[in-house]
C-alpha cells in the first residue's frame, strides 16, 4: 500500500505547516448511456405491511404510511395493503388501504 501524500497549508503568520494525509477521492460511477438496455423490474403485485397507518397518532403509522405512498407511487400497478394494529376497540377511520385490522392485546 502506497503512503498517501501530505497537504501543505498556510498558516495566519505566512509560513507553512503540514496537515494529516489526505483520502482518496470517491469514485464517481458514471450514468449508463441511454442505448443501454435497462434491467426490467421484477413483477410485484401484492405487498402487505402489518404495522399502523394513520390517522393513528404514532410514528410506526407516520413512517408505515409514508413508505406506502412512497411505494404506490415507484410502483402504481402494485395492490398495497395496510394491516395495523388497533389500541381502539372501536379502530379508527382508515384509508382504502387497509383491509384487516388487528386488535391490540397487552
Amino acid at each position: 500500500m502506497t503512503p498517501m501524500p501530505s497537504l501543505k497549508y498556510a498558516t495566519m503568520g505566512g509560513t507553512t505547516g503540514e496537515s494529516v494525509a489526505a483520502a482518496p477521492a470517491p469514485r464517481i460511477r458514471k450514468p449508463a448511456s441511454p442505448a443501454m438496455p435497462m434491467k426490467k423490474r421484477p413483477l410485484l403485485r401484492r405487498v402487505a405491511f402489518v404495522g399502523n397507518s394513520l390517522p393513528r397518532q404514532c410514528g410506526i403509522a407516520t413512517f408505515t404510511t409514508d413508505l406506502t405512498d412512497a411505494l404506490a407511487a415507484l410502483r402504481p400497478k402494485t395492490d398495497i395493503l395496510v394491516v395495523p394494529v388497533n389500541d381502539l376497540p372501536e379502530g379508527y377511520a382508515y384509508p382504502d388501504r387497509v383491509r384487516f385490522e388487528i386488535e391490540e392485546k397487552e
